[in-house]
């Protein structure tokens, strides 16, 4: 039976992962590998020409985090290619911004807020896309934003509980995602990393109810990511013709009123 990581004792929680995180690389399939490598030992780099000290990724490294992020998820096609709209030196200059707003000490929420602002201004990244450029500069710390992981740490809460619960995949939800790891590694003396629940969730959800998990997730949508086009109803003007009103009536209006 599945309990959500925040309900486990710390020595309960390290087992869980113990037990879990050697199974991951034979849940991923084969053809996924490559991307694998290229996700978890992707980090972040500094550039000489430029006065800044914080390090940063290059689009063509964004883009293949959204590749990686497709093959684990709910597949949006529409996503990579918004992400591709983004210019080299735009997408360079606003994920260094991001990371330096990442301290090198203690990472507070806030800090994490302010950066996933910055990075969300990059068209197609909304608050999960942004949550995995920040947790390969910080892995330990700061999740990526998966339906696994999330629908662990909030398993007994909400509509849809366990692998079916909905994800709106807001900055909100996010947060609260991120003050769990945060406690969960306070209580473990740092000796449990974010970036090792997530491959446990993704053990968890694909062994216990994988099919279930991903067809919640078919149905959920990233909608900061990808927006939809709305178009504007068109507005229906009613005429309404005065009432006309008979001479007598408004002779015999104006005696009563006299």
């Amino acid at each position: 039976m599945v309990s959500s990581f925040p309900a486990l004792s710390t020595t309960a929680l390290k087992t869980c992962i113990e037990t879990n995180l050697p199974l991951y690389s034979s849940i991923v399939p084969a053809k996924l590998t490559k991307l694998d490598e290229f996700r978890y030992n992707l980090r972040p780099r500094k550039n000489d020409s430029t006065s800044s000290s914080a390090p940063t990724l290059s689009k063509d490294d964004l883009i293949s985090l959204v590749e990686w992020k497709l093959s684990h998820g709910t597949f949006r096609p529409a996503l990579k290619n918004l992400v591709a709209s983004n210019s080299d030196d735009i997408t360079t200059d606003t994920i260094r911004e991001a990371y330096a707003l990442i301290p090198d000490g203690t990472i507070a929420e806030s800090d994490v807020k302010a950066s996933l602002t910055v990075l969300t201004r990059l068209r197609g990244i909304g608050p999960a896309t942004a949550s995995l450029a920040l947790s390969v500069l910080r892995p330990d710390e700061i999740p990526f934003f998966s339906d696994e992981l999330f629908r662990w740490s909030m398993w007994e809460q909400g509509k849809g509980k366990g692998w079916d619960r909905p994800i709106k995949y807001s900055v909100k939800e996010y947060l609260e995602l991120f003050r769990l790891i945060a406690e969960a590694r306070e209580n473990a003396d740092g000796e449990v990393k974010a970036v090792e629940l997530e491959k446990v969730a993704y053990v968890l959800g694909k062994s216990n109810g994988g099919k279930a998990g991903t067809k919640r997730a078919a149905m959920d949508e990233e909608s900061d990511e990808v927006k939809p086009e709305v178009r504007e109803k068109k507005k229906v003007k009613v005429v309404t013709k005065p009432e006309k009103r008979s001479t007598r009536s408004s002779t015999k209006t104006k005696a009563e009123d006299s």
